[in-house]
């Protein structure tokens, strides 16, 4: 999941960059029907994801190091295929400062979080109240030793935009540290 989701947000920041580039994390009607891998239409979708993930892995060294998608497998292409399907129709760029961005990783990472391991999430509106109370600007460097998927860092940065020039935060200036692999990945992706 984690490596479909990382391409479908490069797609969007890549198509940001580059406003005439069309999206690549798609899959038409044809393609999710298929029988064989051998079939046109699947093998232009494989093909499709295969040169978005070795664009993507440059900006995602950490979540794309391995392959953990079996291309060769029809069922890990199912698998890919219904990740695109319920995604393709969403922007997370366009909703950063939506709470559907936070949510979408909120949601995630509650699979990730492990109460053993003294892991736990901070409420969306907790994290709102903090990052507006400490109102961090630019100049400043916003540090989180504990960063879990990097709300606290994501809603300062976001909180940043709303204001006038000269209170945006440099993104070379957001340090978050975390000793869980999975939630560093969903924090590198948020």
């Amino acid at each position: 999941f984690l490596q479909s989701f990382a391409l479908k947000v490069y797609d969007e920041r890549r198509n940001e960059r580059h406003l005439h580039r069309f999206l690549d994390f798609y899959v038409t009607g044809a393609e999710d029907s298929f029988d064989a891998l051998s079939d046109a239409p699947i093998k232009a979708f494989i093909k499709r994801m295969h040169a978005l993930r070795d664009e993507a892995a440059g900006e995602y060294q950490k979540i794309l190091a391995t392959n953990v998608i079996d291309w060769h497998d029809p069922n890990d292409v199912r698998a890919v295929i219904a990740i695109v399907q319920a995604f393709q129709d969403y922007s997370f760029v366009l909703s950063s400062k939506s709470d559907l961005y936070q949510l979408v990783f909120y949601n995630f990472a509650n699979s990730f979080k492990r109460d053993e391991a003294g892991q736990f999430l901070t409420p969306l509106p907790v994290i709102d109240f903090i990052v507006r109370l400490v109102n961090p600007r630019d100049g400043e460097t916003v540090f989180d030793p504990c960063c879990g998927i990097a709300d606290f860092l994501s809603l300062s940065f976001v909180h940043a935009l709303e204001k006038p020039a000269g209170w945006k935060l440099d993104d070379a200036n957001i340090y978050g540290v975390d000793l869980d692999k999975n939630m560093i990945s969903l924090a590198t992706l948020n």
